[in-house]
């Protein structure tokens, strides 16, 4: 009897983080957590701030507050044009956060981030068995005392060529500042661990979204771990809940427990037609000791034990529904008869997988916890569509969206388009990135402020000053706004803006620099390969236009022999104005 006990204890001891990390370490574990969403709910509320401004201080700065009621300002000091205009500025950004839609817009963001952040430390305290009261004490201390070591910076980080880990960590660290931690003095193989320990928490909300990928970026930054070992967690990660879901579907169990359970079986079939993923099948019924035993053996491999792995996915690892319902809603819904049916009315419309067969849905080793989708722009052949986004590579599941528009189709539009309804809909937490290059869209504060409230990452305007076509042809038709494909996004706190005058010549260039572009502003899985690839048919382009250039100066006649030949077709011209003139007047006889 006492046996029991005592192994029922130490069953349940393993369940938790106790057996990597100590007592004060798991407190520190706590602070650090809630230290970071700390700092990113920070970053939500800068977004509305009215007083964050892209543009230099007036020499001699307006402040408001500190005028003397007993002093004639106009006479003591006369408001200068600089800052008059910063005046104007701040009164303009003011009204527009003060319009009821962007109040709801914030209110609504912050919610639904602290109702996010309120689940992590919950599941957090779980996990390193403190009561709520010390949890809730650690939000405090963090919303009291947080502060990183930099603010996140307003200008992008730009990698140089042949960029190694160490110089990409860095990039990391400058996007992601490291947040005060004693955890980073633990040995490389522990901080390794704990990361991973922190994935299977997250994952064991039955989500990934993307606050949850910016947790884990800080945590690495803070762990001083590199970016690569997150990627590769994730990848593993993914495939082994896949592993174990596929296992979990053969068992005679589940098909006994599914048959039993008819309502159970309803729900079960219903989640995986809203998920539309071929994993889910009549899972749901499992025993939860033989799942957790199948997710832990595989989850076990990476470094914690089965138990622990299990019991850091909770809910995860009791039903093989929702470890199908966490991917069903990409990779295999994004191929499958399920998007068929969404876009049968709009042939144009696909998503189409840059690995493997549009036809098939991804295999086992393809599939990821995030999707990346490349939208092209300006499409001049079918090639188009897929060939510019071959540089992204293997750490996400990417796909190249098919779609046109009448007019011009241009893929910066769409997703400012697509931003902008995410916004208005309250989708938070989806996107984690977006890189808008040539956005033939307007550069006010007002929208892009919006759709910095739905990226939970980067948000980042690629410009061009060469870009001529888009200039003429935007500004035809919105000639009363700027254009972010032409020039900052300003007063808005989180938007990179990111100028590449110097590589594009032309609107035309941009399917051949994407690659390029994504590795200057340090996107995270580039192939390198690719793109030097793109560059080669850049060169190759560029060096065809130059001869055709030289071919046609060649030709150039002599300007003697030129005027000789203009004088030929001016008398040509007049002789046949002549004639008619001679022909209408015997018409009129």
């Amino acid at each position: 009897m006492t046996d029991s006990k005592q192994g029922s204890s130490s069953e349940k001891q393993k369940d938790d983080l106790s057996t990597i990390l100590t007592t004060e370490e798991q407190i520190e574990l706590t602070l650090l957590i809630a230290n970071i969403t700390e700092v990113m709910r920070k970053q939500i509320t800068e977004t509305f701030d009215a007083s964050i401004t892209s543009a230099k201080p007036p020499a001699q700065a307006l402040h408001v507050g500190n005028k003397n009621p007993n002093i004639d300002e106009s006479k003591a000091h006369e408001e200068t044009e600089e800052e008059e205009k910063a005046r104007k500025l701040q009164a303009k950004r003011e009204k527009e956060l003060s319009a009821p839609k962007m109040k709801e817009l914030k209110k609504d963001a912050l919610e639904f981030f602290d109702k996010w952040r309120e689940s992590i430390i919950l599941r957090l305290g779980q996990v390193v068995n403190n009561p709520k009261e010390v949890v809730d004490e650690k939000v405090k201390e963090a919303s009291a005392e947080a502060t990183p070591n930099a603010d996140p910076p307003t200008e992008t980080k730009v990698l140089r060529r042949n960029t190694n880990i160490e110089e990409a960590d860095a990039a990391l660290v400058d996007l992601y500042p490291p947040t005060s931690t004693h955890l980073y003095s633990l040995p490389k193989d522990k901080r390794i661990i704990l990361l991973h320990a922190m994935l299977l928490l997250l994952l064991s909300l039955e989500h990934y979204i993307a606050h949850s990928r910016i947790l884990l970026l800080h945590i690495s930054s803070s762990l001083h771990l590199p970016l690569h070992i997150l990627s590769e967690q994730e990848v593993k990660v993914a495939q082994g809940l896949l592993e174990a879901a596929k296992r979990m579907s053969g068992s005679e169990e589940t098909q006994k427990r599914s048959d039993d359970n008819k309502v159970a079986r309803r729900w079960k079939v219903g989640l995986a037609g809203v998920a539309g993923a071929a994993v889910i099948g009549v899972t749901g019924g499992l025993a939860a000791p033989l799942v957790a035993g199948a997710i832990g053996t595989i989850m076990g491999g990476l470094g914690l034990g089965a138990t622990t792995a299990a019991g850091l996915l909770g809910a995860l690892a009791e039903s093989g529904v929702i470890v199908g319902s966490l991917f069903g809603a990409y990779g295999a819904g994004m191929t499958s008869k399920m998007m068929d049916a969404y876009a049968k009315e709009v042939e144009d419309f696909a998503f189409l997988p840059l690995k493997g067969s549009k036809h098939q849905d991804p295999k086992p080793e393809d599939r990821r916890l995030r999707v990346t989708i490349g939208i092209s722009g300006w499409l001049t052949q079918k090639e188009d569509i897929i060939t510019p986004w071959r540089a992204l590579g293997h750490e996400s599941e990417v796909f190249a969206l098919r779609w046109e528009l009448e007019a011009l189709t241009l893929g910066a539009r769409m997703i400012y388009s697509c931003l902008m309804s995410l916004a208005e809909r309250r989708a938070f937490g989806l996107v984690e990135s977006a890189v808008l290059v040539g956005t033939p869209a307007p550069s006010d504060a007002a929208p892009w402020r919006a759709m910095r409230s739905v990226v939970s990452g980067r948000l980042i305007n690629v410009y061009s000053e060469n870009d001529y076509i888009l200039a003429f042809l935007y500004r035809t038709s919105s000639i009363q706004y700027g254009v972010a494909g032409l020039q900052e996004v300003q007063d808005v706190k989180g938007i990179e803006n990111v100028n590449v005058s110097d590589m594009v010549s032309g609107h035309l260039r941009l399917q051949y620099l994407a690659g390029s572009i994504l590795e200057k502003i340090g996107f995270e899985d580039i192939d390198k390969k690719e793109v030097a690839r793109e560059e080669e048919t850049l060169a190759l382009l560029e060096e065809q236009d130059r001869k055709e250039e030289e071919e046609k100066k060649g030709e150039a006649i002599d300007p003697d022999e030129e005027a000789a030949k203009m004088e030929k077709e001016v008398e040509k011209k007049s002789e046949r104005t002549m004639m008619q003139n001679f022909k209408e007047k015997l018409h009129f006889k």
